[in-house]
């Protein structure tokens, strides 16, 4: 059978039609468009589907990969996949009610083992019972490094002397090493230079509130930068990946920890524990990837992206820091 990107979602499988696909006519669409045999996809989803047992207290296989991975367009998915699953001779069909197969469910649930461990276990020894799912990890970190240069990111302090004047320059950098407090991705004693990609993010993200006076310093980089985009979405099917089977479970891992690393606390939050996985694999991620930082999506403003820079030499602050008050807060 012949398929057209059309009947797809997903990114990556759209571009290798573009890229490998003949005109013919597509037998889901009914178009003449760029198509290619469905038989060049069996492999890719046999790992895909491999992902899944049979579950009474699962979703429709069809339901659990599309609510996932929005893989297919909606007016054809179920015809494709019917077709793929019969190319593939699965024992599945797209009503099989499924959930992910026991070694998948303890892949993703290594992460909060990692959490359990380091808060009440080993501290500086986290992967020790997993040490066979580590590759996993080592595996998303890379898939999910970026190299970026001529970025300008932002850093806001709330003004708290009373004077009229905004704060110098070296004032705006990350803190001394002996002044340096526990943060989400950092120990206390060992600073990182927290950023983000605007200025409206950077309000948020330092709890400003109504009338309170904020410096707003401009960073830029000086270098190409690695930095691992917990941001950044990738498709499983990605060719980054050795397959889909690992690309979904990289991508899994990925989503727990970025959900950890973007979740908003509250003033009466214990963040002593709170933030000690996400410092745990922050430092993890500096020294098995050599990256120069992490991005992530911030919880607290809709088009916001963190920054954490382990070295605040990469980054040149202007000389000029803005300062002005908050005039008004939305709160819902």
């Amino acid at each position: 059978m012949k398929v057209s990107k059309e009947c797809f979602c997903d990114e990556e499988i759209r571009l290798f039609i573009e890229q490998s696909g003949v005109i013919d006519y597509c037998d889901f669409t009914k178009q003449e468009t760029k198509v290619i045999d469905l038989v060049d996809l069996s492999e890719t989803f046999e790992t895909f589907i491999n992902l899944y047992e049979s579950s009474d207290t699962g979703s429709r296989l069809y339901d659990k990969i599309q609510d996932r991975w929005n893989v297919f367009e909606k007016n054809y998915g179920r015809q494709v996949l019917d077709a793929i699953l019969k190319e593939v001779k699965s024992k599945f069909s797209v009503d099989t009610h499924v959930n992910y197969a026991q070694d998948v469910k303890d892949i993703i649930k290594s992460w909060d083992v990692i959490k359990n461990s380091i808060k009440t276990k080993y501290r500086f020894h986290a992967f020790k019972d997993i040490e066979s799912v580590k590759n996993f990890y080592n595996v998303a970190f890379e898939a999910h490094s970026i190299n970026e240069e001529d970025l300008t990111l932002f850093r806001s302090r709330i003004k708290e002397d009373g004077n009229n004047e905004p704060y110098p320059k070296d004032k705006m950098n990350m803190p001394p090493a002996d002044k340096s407090k526990p943060g989400r991705a950092n120990v206390g004693g060992i600073p990182y230079l927290y950023l983000s990609n605007n200025k409206e993010t950077t309000y948020y993200e330092a709890r400003a509130v109504y009338l309170d006076m904020v410096c707003t310093a401009t960073f830029r980089s000086n270098k190409r930068l690695k930095i691992v985009a917990f941001s950044k979405k990738l498709s499983p099917f990605s060719s980054i990946y050795d397959d889909s089977y690992t690309g979904a479970i990289c991508e899994e891992l990925l989503d727990k920890i970025a959900a950890d690393l973007s979740k908003p606390m509250r003033r009466i939050d214990d963040t002593t524990l709170e933030y000690l996985p996400t410092q745990y694999i922050t430092e993890y991620i500096r020294i098995e990837t050599n990256a120069d930082g992490i991005s992530f999506t911030s919880s607290l403003y809709d088009d916001g992206i963190n920054y954490v820079v382990f070295d605040n030499r990469n980054f040149d602050c202007d000389e000029q820091v803005d300062m002005h008050q908050i005039s008004k807060v939305v709160i819902s």
